[in-house]
């Protein structure tokens, strides 16, 4: 198994709760990445996906554990 990178799009919103990371992009697309399960992981994401607003990016979904669904989950962020 491995990651998986995907294009999103451009970057229109960022937000947390208690239990996930949230991103969205311009055309209302979302993905969510696990605190629970990667809590130091999905803070740094979280704090780098704040800079990235507006921006155009690709996001990683991880495969190392399960055939993680890549409509639902990501697990990295880069901007293109």
């Amino acid at each position: 198994m491995a990651f998986v990178w995907n294009g999103f799009g451009v970057l229109s919103y960022v937000s947390k709760d208690d239990s996930y990371v949230y991103i969205e992009n311009v055309n209302g697309d979302s993905l969510k990445m696990s605190i629970g399960s990667y809590k130091e992981s999905a803070l740094n994401v979280y704090e780098k996906a704040l800079n990235l607003i507006g921006k155009n990016l690709e996001v990683r979904t991880s495969q190392n554990t399960s055939d993680w669904s890549t409509q639902v989950w990501f697990s990295e962020i880069n901007a293109l």
